[in-house]
């Protein structure tokens, strides 16, 4: 029953820490749209669109993400704005009908400006001719290149990006190209040989390395003595578990005879109860740690004793480790082989 209550009290607890982070998260996301929109209403779309962009991390609004493809549209960051557009089409796709109705005006720019904007944007191609060398990266701006996306015109926001070779072994070589609207450009890595450098592989003489012999294997210890030391160690622990078990029962009867009276066999101290309890609980333990420990404790000194001697094997150390307290005990063994 207090487990059940500690589980629903933890769910509670939950699900009110997760409904205050929503709200604090929707609190800041219409902090930040607010202050967006101020800011493109006096044209300071470079420093509103960051902050749109963090609202619609926080929340992901359809209402947001409209505002923010119109932001980087106004921007003059078309292909981004491209990008956004198509995603707040996707969404408008998905929503109710009653949805479809508010947002009807939002879809129809949206639509607009992707088909306007989609034969005005600019391109980059990345021109290599043959397979990309080993260990080559290449990265316009932060986006990497990969083979696929070479020798292909990929969409970019007009303006001036850099674009970095990078190849182990050498120093990353870096380039820059300017974008303008309706401009396709291509850049040609092939056309400057320094951007691509073979791996600089190391040809000085070396002396051979020194031929060692072979090491003799260590012989590997006997499996029948061997399982003959694990079962004497088992056995030795059984009989040490059984003793400590005993001598626990022996307190216990200790205590027994001090507060009950043995020759009625009554008992009216709670502290003699107890012990009895307990004596009882140690008494049977002790037997069998006793008994099964003289089993296999002769067991493996029958298998030790049998076991043929080989010239050499490993040495092997085993050690065993019992204790015990008021309400069980504990047996440990240890070894090397």
């Amino acid at each position: 029953m207090n487990r059940w209550l500690f589980a629903l009290a933890l769910q509670g607890l939950i699900a009110m820490w997760s409904t205050a982070a929503g709200a604090q998260q929707t609190v800041v996301a219409s902090t930040l749209f607010q202050q967006a929109v101020s800011k493109m209403a006096v044209g300071q779309f470079s420093e509103a669109c960051p902050l749109l962009e963090e609202s619609y991390r926080l929340e992901a609004k359809s209402g947001t993400l409209f505002t923010l493809a119109n932001c980087r549209d106004r921007e003059g960051k078309v292909a981004t704005a491209s990008v956004r557009y198509s995603e707040y089409l996707r969404a408008y796709a998905n929503m109710s009908e009653l949805e479809k109705k508010k947002h009807a005006g939002r879809a129809n720019v949206a639509e607009t400006r992707v088909r306007e904007l989609e034969p005005e944007l600019p391109t980059l191609k990345v021109v290599r001719q043959g397979e990309l060398p080993a260990g080559v990266t290449i990265r316009v701006n932060n986006v990497r290149l990969t083979p696929r996306t070479l020798n292909l015109p990929l969409p970019f926001d007009p303006g001036t990006h850099e674009i970095t070779v990078e190849q182990k072994g050498t120093e990353p070589i870096k380039r820059t190209v300017t974008l303008e609207m309706g401009h396709a450009a291509t850049f040609d890595i092939d056309a400057d040989v320094s951007l691509v450098k073979p791996l600089v592989e190391d040809t000085s003489t070396q002396a051979p390395s020194p031929i060692l012999p072979p090491q003799p294997k260590k012989p590997a210890a006997n499996p029948r003595r061997l399982a003959g030391f694990i079962t004497l160690g088992v056995g030795g622990a059984g009989l040490v578990f059984g003793g400590v078990m005993g001598a626990l029962a022996l307190v216990e009867k200790q205590t027994v005879d001090e507060h009950c009276d043995t020759t009625t066999g009554t008992c009216n101290a709670q502290a003699g109860i107890d012990a009895e309890n307990r004596r009882r609980l140690y008494a049977p333990l002790s037997t069998g740690g006793l008994i099964a420990g003289g089993i296999l404790a002769a067991a493996g000194v029958v298998l030790v004793v049998t076991a043929p001697s080989p010239a050499k094997e490993k040495p092997m150390a085993l050690t065993v480790r019992a204790g015990g307290v008021p309400g069980g005990g504990f047996v440990g063994i240890g070894g090397q082989f």
